[in-house]
């Protein structure tokens, strides 16, 4: 299993010009209210716009249909596997996801975006990664310790590669 984020994901993708107004704040500069505050317009969707998920999504699923041609199954994840920016999928063999997690690297850098925080539960897998695109825990040791538990966040859940079990954290 791969589990993958797009890394600032809102804010790669443009808003329609004609549609700034809906993003529109105001600004104390220094957070003095008795001045007046500065107008401003965010030309990227943000997180916290009801809008900003459905956008994202749309836009990665215009980067699979996009680049296809380079990976039908890169595509495939990309349209089918990620809740907003959290990819989460399973292969059969370590070199199935292994390919497919390059390609959709390969396919989301033409477009500027950025696959990181990539966590597997095998070690073949992870030591594919460069160290700069794996999560946090995995980035200096991607043995799979057998003894020690250590979790990943995914989709809300826990999941612990090491034994290759989801957990809830009360």
């Amino acid at each position: 299993a791969i589990t993958c984020d797009v890394q600032k994901m809102y804010h790669q993708f443009r808003v329609n010009e004609r549609h700034h107004d809906y993003l529109r704040f105001l600004w104390w500069e220094g957070g003095d209210l008795s001045k007046s505050p500065t107008d401003y317009r965010m030309k990227v969707h943000i997180f916290g716009a009801t809008s900003s998920p459905g956008c994202a999504n749309f836009g990665l699923k215009q980067i699979a249909r996009d680049h296809k041609d380079m990976s039908q199954e890169a595509a495939d994840f990309l349209h089918r596997n990620f809740y907003v920016d959290d990819g989460l999928k399973a292969e059969n063999t370590a070199a199935e996801a292994i390919e497919v997690l390059s390609k959709a690297r390969a396919m989301c850098q033409k477009a500027n975006l950025r696959l990181h925080k990539v966590t597997s539960n095998s070690t073949e897998v992870m030591e594919s990664v460069p160290e700069s695109e794996r999560a946090k825990s995995t980035q200096t040791n991607v043995e799979i310790d057998r003894g020690r538990e250590e979790m990943e966040n995914t989709l809300g859940l826990q999941w612990c590669t090491q034994n290759d079990t989801f957990c809830f954290k009360l």
